[in-house]
């Protein structure tokens, strides 16, 4: 960030830039309500996740635990892809990357509500992290929505 509070002049879309210790990549140029905003995203490199790891070991028993790293793996997947890569994707990879977040978003959900209501103890750090997971895929679901009915005049 320059003295003006403004972004360097000379950025384009998909630059990532350091904003207070924090990455974040210019995703458009023509936020807000008058079009005259730049957006950015909090920017992952590849290979990084954003959903938290499940670290925590769950019940031996469970069946679940396998599932739940595959999820999250597959959430990870869906929670990089950016508005940028939606605008620059050609038609049949734009197709998966859709599919891929609404998926992720649906398996999260009634994975969290499978694990929810089993009554076994040690489930609490796995419960957090697909919770947190669910939250952030939701917000992708509502990005990836707006894009198809703005910009691929799809309907509800």
């Amino acid at each position: 960030m320059g003295d003006t509070n403004h972004p360097p002049s000379n950025i384009r879309i998909g630059d990532v830039i350091d904003i207070n210790g924090e990455h974040a990549a210019l995703v458009a140029t023509d936020g807000g309500h008058s079009g005259n905003s730049y957006v950015f995203r909090a920017h992952t490199a590849l290979n990084r996740t954003r959903a938290r790891q499940v670290a925590k070991p769950a019940p031996k028993d469970s069946g679940y635990m396998a599932w739940i790293e595959v999820l999250i793996a597959d959430a990870d997947t869906a929670l990089a892809i950016t508005d940028f890569q939606l605008h620059n994707t050609p038609p049949p990879e734009l197709q998966h990357l859709l599919a891929l977040i609404n998926v992720s978003t649906e398996l999260v959900d009634d994975c969290l509500t499978k694990v929810k209501a089993d009554t076994r103890q040690g489930w609490d750090h796995q419960i957090t992290v697909l919770e947190t997971a669910a939250a952030a895929l939701k917000k992708q679901k509502r990005m990836a929505d707006h894009f198809r009915w703005h910009y691929l005049g799809e309907v509800e």
